[in-house]
C-alpha cells in the first residue's frame, strides 16, 4: 500500500485527553477504531472499522474497497469547516 495515504488526512484522537470529542466519534467500547469520512453529493459519508484487523483489511478500508459498517451520513465531520 505504498502511497495509500497520499490523498488522506490522518487524525489521532486520544480518548483520555479528549473524552468529549472521542465520545462523539467512538461507536461502542472497542479500541482501536478507524473512521473514514468521504464527501459525497449528499454530504459526508462516515464508515468505521472496529478492533484489531489485519493489514490487508485496513488497507482495503482506507482505500474504500472494504465494506465496513456504514454509520450514517454526516453533514460535516468534526474539524471540517471550510473544506
Amino acid at each position: 500500500m505504498a502511497g495509500g495515504l497520499k490523498n488522506a488526512e490522518y487524525v489521532y484522537v486520544d480518548v483520555d485527553h479528549e473524552p468529549e470529542l472521542a465520545g462523539r466519534l467512538i461507536r461502542g467500547n472497542s479500541i482501536p477504531q478507524l473512521h473514514r469520512f468521504q464527501k459525497t453529493k449528499e454530504g459526508w459519508d462516515s464508515r468505521h472499522l472496529v478492533g484489531a484487523q489485519d493489514a490487508r483489511k485496513v488497507a482495503g478500508f482506507i482505500e474504500g474497497k472494504a465494506a465496513p459498517v456504514r454509520l450514517s451520513s454526516w453533514q460535516q465531520p468534526v474539524g471540517a469547516a471550510g473544506r
